[in-house]
């Protein structure tokens, strides 16, 4: 196995051929991926330890066999990055060069930009500890780098310890903080300039991707922008795949006519249910579960008619991602008392 795995890796016979095997390995480890009804059986344990219970019989063992015996939340939390981090390396080590570096921009881009903003807060609120404490064990920063970071005192010490390509990103958003210390402001800056970065660094099927997540960042931040009657254009991002021609239209218009100009594109039947609720409650959170859902079903049409392709490759990754994360959001409800109808709001297909 091993001289047809190393052979399979060197050899191009063909469009397509370099992903041959890499199809058979993202197609065996679909395999290992929670169905509907075991997510809804961890929902419906009446514990954490039930749930820990049942993943020590899966894929998640290695991980959790660290875990102390009571885990603190933290520790899972971590065991359970620590475990996506170990299937993305796995995946990672026969894909093609060139889409392993798009995916580093990506996955591991996404967790940097959100230890930084973590980081960010705790210098803000001067919680360092506490921030120290809710880091991610992943990304190209680096978890140790992290959380040296989280000691600086004040921005101008955190940035000479931020790298490349995230240190010009973080001084632009300082840039943005300085002028009226404002954290969402700051956070919108951090996520404009890491979407630009991937634009600007990957293409193809990863291109595809980072199009979709544009959107739905821009339909999240219109809409709250909207709901708070807060100016929305500091919040749009450019280089989405369906709302760029209507982006300058909808920055200036009310919460109705966004909801009627959406209706025109392929979100609209994905946004229309959420509307009353989002009105009514304030609250975002399943609009967003519907949106990862839609962009999750584009990934795996486009898997579908390119198998030969970084499509698989990414429909898997971006669905382990969120199984992750949707353990994560169940133990975390569970442990603060919630409901499995509740739960159920916070947790994607």
């Amino acid at each position: 196995m091993i001289k047809v795995t190393a052979y399979a890796r060197k050899i191009k016979l063909g469009s397509g051929s370099e992903y041959a095997y890499l199809y058979g390995r993202v197609c065996g480890m679909h395999g290992k991926l929670f169905s509907p009804r075991e997510i809804e059986s961890f929902i419906q344990a009446t514990s954490v330890s039930e749930i820990l219970a049942s993943l020590s019989n899966t894929d998640y063992a290695p991980e959790l066999e660290d875990l102390s015996t009571k885990p603190t939340p933290r520790e899972l939390e971590n065991a359970l990055t620590k475990h996506f981090n170990r299937v993305y390396e796995n995946i990672l080590s026969v894909a093609p060069s060139e889409d392993q570096s798009a995916l580093h921009t990506i996955f591991l881009g996404e967790y940097d930009i959100n230890n930084i903003k973590t980081v960010v807060r705790g210098i803000h609120f001067s919680l360092r500890d506490e921030a120290a404490n809710l880091l991610q064990p992943f990304g190209m920063i680096g978890f140790e780098r992290m959380r040296e970071s989280s000691k600086s005192q004040d921005f101008d010490a955190l940035l000479p310890k931020i790298p490349e390509p995230y240190h010009n990103i973080t001084a632009q958003a300082f840039g943005v903080y300085a002028k009226n210390h404002s954290l969402p402001l700051l956070d919108a800056s951090l996520d404009k300039g890491w979407v630009a970065h991937m634009l600007w660094s990957v293409r193809g099927d990863m291109l595809y991707y980072v199009k979709l997540k544009a959107d739905s960042m821009n339909i999240i931040n219109l809409l709250r922008c909207k709901l708070h009657e807060v100016p929305a254009a500091d919040y749009v991002l450019p280089g989405g795949m369906f709302l760029d021609d209507h982006l300058d239209a909808l920055i200036l218009c009310d919460l109705n006519a966004v909801q009627s100009m959406l209706d025109k594109t392929p979100y609209g039947r994905h946004i229309n249910k959420h509307i009353p609720n989002i009105v009514r409650a304030d609250s975002l959170i399943a609009l967003e579960q519907s949106l990862k859902d839609f962009i999750q079903t584009k990934l795996d049409e486009k898997s579908m008619m390119a198998p030969l392709s970084a499509s698989p490759l990414l429909s898997f990754l971006n669905r382990k991602m969120r199984e992750v994360n949707n353990l994560k959001v169940i133990i975390v409800a569970k442990q603060n008392g919630f409901q499995p109808d509740e739960i159920k709001q916070l947790v994607g297909r």
